[in-house]
């Protein structure tokens, strides 16, 4: 019974330090690379959501890593800040930070693709709105 409760002490343990390894779009727009990046996607487009241009307009899940190839993604999703059913993104960077693509969909509107993802790249974006 005490090995029992020990082997439930570590694995709560180890679950504990998953998460808090988690990293968010919050901390990669920190990085110099990733926010030059990111504000030079959202200049190159028309009409961008409000919510979306501003980080504290958004809640976020931790980013995801995927590989296409040899290219290694990060993939977030966030979400308009108090109306989640209303807007929400996946956003996509190379694993160095210096390109970016997004996906928004938007209640009523058709989806919007930032930065004329690939089709393996537009897979990507659709897959992580979808889970």
């Amino acid at each position: 019974m005490l090995r029992r409760i020990f082997i439930l002490i570590s694995f709560v343990s180890l679950v504990g330090t998953a998460r808090a390894n988690d990293v968010y779009i919050y901390e990669l727009l920190k990085e110099p690379g990733y926010a030059q990046t990111w504000k030079r996607l959202l200049k190159s487009e028309r009409k961008v959501p409000g919510w979306l241009s501003d980080e504290n307009r958004f809640v976020a899940n931790p980013e995801k890593k995927q590989s296409v190839g040899s290219t290694q993604y990060s993939i977030s999703v966030v979400a308009k800040q108090h109306a989640t059913n209303e807007g929400v993104a996946a956003i996509l960077f190379t694993e160095d930070g210096q390109k970016a693509w997004a996906m928004i969909v938007e209640e009523g509107r058709k989806p919007r693709y930032l930065g004329a993802p690939s089709k393996e790249q537009i897979d990507l974006l659709d897959k992580a709105l979808d889970e």
